[in-house]
């Protein structure tokens, strides 16, 4: 090896003594500086690319750019630039131009010069990206309904707000006096002493006991769903029962303790895009179904009973709205229709042309699979759609049902009078998927153009928009506190928004792929539950500045949906690879 010259020469043997007693740098140290700047360089070299990258995303999201393919066309001649490609479409061209537009540094998308056989139509491209001033409403044939579900919604969200509140007053107040108390004297005494400290205790105990629980969670269970990829699965109110639908138009009922089929549901005749159970269904009616019995004679139901509770003055039963009905599940297909279940309904047919169809194609299902599960049939069914229902959920109350449709509409049904009583538009395109806040008063829909909107059911307008993801927004959830909200997109983001604020406070980078669904648990709002095509559920902490708790792993292909049990003591998550798996 040479040596290396330091203004002069510096053998071996001194190299020591001259480090020790000079501040001269030798070559060995010079080499690992050289390496430690390298890395930084690069690392640098990274994040610049990665600033340019949202930079230019954030670019084309705020260019305003012609819609209709001749004005994208001639704006391209203005610019030089061919105005068409090989295998070019109109929506490539389009994106074409925005990103020339960018490289160039234009800003303004429509055409210098236009033709006078264009000018109505620039005209028309410029009045549609006016912000609509007026109020909008839709003409709806059930105003006395509609009128009576306002007043409904005020009532019963405001005894939910004030039973919240209070509640969180109460828990904030004794954690921070105790909190004090413990600072002030920590001592294993005290809580021997104090009957509140020992409650204390015991809630920090449970609390680091769920935590623990939630980072070793493992595959327990795993079942074949169905012949066809599953779309959605959801738990039952008890979190002892869950359903899941299916690409065959098929749902089905499995017991969560054996994974082994309960019922089968038979109705729709194309994919069921999402199935769930009602909220106060009663799953002791399943238990005679749960093991395989001969086939037997049960009651006609003609409609679904729902009746009111007559005490809702009372605070403390005001959650259960609710009694002796016989509807139990809803589900939703990209065959345009909602239709109701009830458990009781075995093996009988009531809406004739539906059922009758569901009952022909199910001769096709393997007899071996099939043999002694039994089949039921929907006892009513909502045609309003146009096109594909993507989603579908119960109000907490339990007497309203919401969907959200590729036709770009969210829709409130009255399920006492069995009629849509509100078909709202605001979307400009699909609306993907739907929420209602825990107290009832609001309902928020994401949608295929990048905006989730929040809408006030009490007065029915859209009284905020939460803007922030870059492209289509999937799936959304309210936190059981009140004020927090979760959004997941195909950007591959979580994005957690304060209602209060009425903005995005935390963005997590939650996966590789798009996020399919996102759930908080029931209890506190404590954990959030999100899915992914990456083909992994996550489990955030949100009392941790929403860190990772656990990544879980199994599925061989897409997550399509995933849901955690009431207490939060296992997640199920349903896969293209047809299969739904327990995770505890």
């Amino acid at each position: 090896m040479s040596e290396r010259i330091h203004f002069e020469n510096v053998n071996n043997e001194n190299r020591m003594n001259l480090r020790e007693n000079a501040n001269i740098h030798t070559g060995s140290n010079m080499e690992v500086s050289y390496e430690f700047t390298k890395k930084l360089t690069n690392i640098q070299k990274e994040f610049d690319k990665e600033t340019a990258t949202v930079e230019k995303q954030r670019q084309l999201r705020n260019l305003i750019v012609p819609t209709h393919d001749k004005l994208i066309r001639l704006r391209l001649r203005e610019l030089d630039q061919p105005i068409c490609l090989f295998g070019e479409g109109a929506p490539e061209r389009r994106q074409r131009l925005k990103l020339i537009m960018v490289e160039l540094g234009e800003k303004e998308g429509m055409p210098m010069n236009i033709p006078e056989e264009l000018m109505n139509l620039a005209a028309l491209q410029r009045k549609e990206r006016e912000v609509q001033t007026e109020i909008f409403y839709t003409e709806n044939d059930t105003k006395e309904l509609l009128k009576k579900s306002r007043y409904f919604f005020a009532d019963y969200s405001f005894k939910r707000v004030k039973k919240r509140i209070k509640k969180q007053q109460e828990k904030k107040k004794f954690f921070l006096e105790k909190s004090d108390l413990i600072t002030a004297v920590p001592s294993e005494e005290i809580f021997d002493n104090d009957q509140s400290l020992i409650k204390l205790k015991e809630i920090l105990y449970e609390k680091k006991k769920l935590l623990f629980k939630m980072k070793n969670f493992s595959n327990t269970q795993s079942q074949i769903g169905d012949k066809r990829p599953l779309s959605s699965c959801n738990f039952s109110n008890d979190s002892k029962y869950i359903c899941t639908g299916s690409w065959s138009s098929d749902s089905k009922i499995w017991n969560s303790s054996s994974s082994s089929k309960v019922l089968s549901l038979k109705g729709h005749t194309e994919r069921v895009n999402d199935i769930c159970f009602f909220p106060f269904f009663d799953t002791s009616l399943l238990s005679q179904y749960d093991s395989p019995i001969e086939n037997d004679d049960t009651d006609d139901i003609d409609n679904p009973s729902i009746n009111k509770s007559n005490n809702m003055e009372d605070e403390d039963d005001n959650d259960n709205m609710i009694e002796n009905s016989t509807l139990h599940l809803v589900s939703c297909s990209a065959d345009s229709t909602i239709k109701l279940w009830s458990v009781n309904n075995v093996g009988k047919s009531i809406l004739g042309s539906s059922s009758s169809s569901s009952s022909s194609s199910s001769s096709s299902v393997p007899e071996d699979e099939e043999t002694n599960v039994k089949k039921i049939y929907p006892i009513h069914s909502f045609d309003n759609h146009v096109s594909n229902v993507n989603a579908v959920k119960f109000h907490p109350s339990g007497l309203y049902l919401g969907s959200v449709s590729h036709d770009t509409s969210f829709r409130l049904f009255d399920l006492v009078a069995q009629k849509e009583i509100l078909l709202q538009e605001g979307h400009s395109r699909s609306v993907l998927n739907l929420a209602f806040h825990p107290d009832g008063s609001l309902a928020c829909t994401s949608s295929n153009d990048s905006v989730c909107k929040t809408w006030d059911l009490r007065s029915g307008r859209s009284i905020f928009d939460l803007k922030g993801h870059i492209t289509q927004v999937i799936t959304c959830d309210f936190s059981p506190n009140g004020f927090h909200m979760a959004t997941g997109s195909d950007d591959n983001q979580i994005k957690i928004w304060d209602l209060r604020k009425r903005e995005c406070f935390y963005t997590i980078p939650a996966h590789s792929k798009l996020v399919s669904t996102i759930k908080y648990d029931k209890n506190d709002g404590n954990f959030l539950v999100s899915s992914s095509f990456d083909r992994s559920i996550k489990i955030w902490n949100c009392h941790a500045d929403f860190t990772l708790v656990k990544a879980l792993h199994g599925h061989e292909n897409y997550i399509f949906s995933c849901d955690i049990s009431h207490d939060s003591s296992s997640v199920i998550s349903a896969s293209y690879d047809r299969t739904f798996k327990f995770w505890e």
